[in-house]
Order: structure tokens, then sequence, then C-alpha cells
């Protein structure tokens, strides 16, 4: 498998998470499908899905931090 190959298996790993999140799936729940993956041992998906929990996180930080003004 050649590396733009794998960049874009785990792109479409965070771009069906980041998807699943906005049709409602919570944080947790993605982090349950990670483990899922790991399990599987399919580390590009779960390179994609990780990045997607990752920048959710960081997003909800930012939001938190500017509905408290800080």
């Amino acid at each position: 498998m050649t590396d733009e190959e794998r960049k874009e298996w785990i792109w479409y790993a965070y771009r069906d998470a980041m998807e699943l999140h906005r049709e409602g799936m919570e944080i947790e729940q993605l982090e349950e499908v990670l483990v899922l993956y790991e399990e599987e041992e399919l580390y590009l998906h779960c390179a994609g899905i990780k990045e997607a929990i990752d920048d959710l996180k960081e997003t909800t930080k930012k939001q938190d931090n500017d509905n408290r003004g800080d």
C-alpha cells in the first residue's frame, strides 16, 4: 500500500467519524467505535477516527471557553 493510499484510508475514517458526530453520535460513542477498530487491528481507520475525536474535543473546548468568556 502506498503512502497516498494510507492517507486516503485515514481521511475516509476521519470523514465518516465527523459525519457520525454531525448525525448525533457523541464523542464517547466514537471512542467506543475506536476501541472496536483497535480490537480488529484496523489501525489506519483508528488514526482517522482518533484525529476526528481530537478535533471534536478541541472544538468543544474552544466553544466552552467562548461561552464562558475566557
